[in-house]
């Protein structure tokens, strides 16, 4: 099968919902990947949710509260409760993301690296075979795309899994100066990440330094308009990658997505992609500096609008 309505170039969560939603418009779809992206986790907000439960009748992920925001000694001073405002949040490990997806996505799939896409909807593999897309390929793969917009981090973020003694219905994170740290449950286990003093994380109730190895990840925020080139629509990390606070990749995809096969205008999911590529540049330089800052960062996001706009419900 090398001709099909739509071509989908990734192996990731978005590219299986991409072939989901063209295989379920009833065109004849092929994805075109390998390999498994690396395991991390995730935070999904209500817009994500609710794509879900319009797509596959049923959501996922482990329910939290919000988010409480903790100091080095681990002590409170903010809380930011999801629930007053009517919307949700759940955590999920992306392998069991792909599981779900997949489960739903019956599309054909190549094994291979992809290694040319053109314009007039024809890409090559690594191996030299030829795929033509009657209609347009969705490219969700970052290689294939040159975002207009970067902005490098100044932190350095190292995530790891490890189970722990402790309450499993919020995010905790811990944000002071010279210390960024997330932990954040899931079904039976958190994920740590953090960027500067690791510290404050081994003071968790149950958690043992020594046998918990990090991943070191080095995180760039970056954003494009340009969706369409011919019959390529670029998505996911091929335009945008949002920062890590915000927790919003993902679930602007499924955003954009839903909004291209049910033939909606994307300016609205522009608009909303270079508001938090801003709001993403913003939290880098300000949060951590000091307790000023990350109050007024919060007093401006702890709100019916701030909360909203997190979600995707706008």
């Amino acid at each position: 099968m090398n001709t099909a309505d739509y071509i989908i170039v990734g192996s990731g969560a978005l590219a299986r919902f991409a072939a989901f939603k063209s295989a379920q418009k009833g065109f004849s779809t092929l994805r075109i990947g390998s390999g498994l992206p690396f395991d991390r986790f995730l935070i999904l907000h209500e817009n994500a949710l609710r794509s879900f439960e319009r797509n596959f009748g049923s959501t996922f992920g482990h329910p939290l509260h919000g988010l409480k925001v903790l100091d080095k000694k681990l002590k409170a001073y903010r809380n930011f409760d999801f629930r007053k405002y009517d919307t949700r949040l759940h955590s999920a490990r992306y392998s069991k993301l792909l599981e779900y997806i997949a489960s739903h996505d019956q599309a054909a799939h190549i094994e291979a690296k992809v290694s040319e896409i053109h314009a007039d909807g024809t890409l090559l593999s690594s191996d030299g075979q030829k795929f033509t897309a009657r209609k347009a390929i969705i490219n969700t793969a970052k290689g294939f795309a040159k975002p207009q917009f970067r902005f490098r981090h100044k932190k350095e973020f190292h995530m790891a899994f490890a189970s722990l003694d402790f309450d499993r219905e919020w995010v905790w994170q811990i944000n002071d100066r010279g210390s960024y740290a997330a932990v954040v449950p899931f079904e039976n286990e958190f994920a740590l990440v953090y960027s500067g003093d690791p510290s404050p994380l081994f003071q968790l109730p149950g958690i043992r330094g020594k046998e918990i190895r990090f991943q070191r990840l080095r995180f760039e925020t970056y954003y494009s308009s340009r969706y369409v080139q011919g019959k390529v629509f670029h998505c996911g990390e091929a335009i945008r990658r949002m920062h890590p606070h915000t927790g919003q990749g993902l679930n602007r995809g499924l955003d954009t997505l839903d909004a291209y096969f049910e033939g909606k205008k994307l300016g609205k999911e522009k608009g909303y992609d270079f508001a938090l590529f801003l709001g993403g540049i913003m939290l880098d330089k300000s949060w951590g500096n000091n307790r000023s800052l990350i109050r007024a960062s919060y007093r401006l996001l702890d709100n019916r609008p701030g909360v909203k706009m997190l979600s995707g419900t706008l």
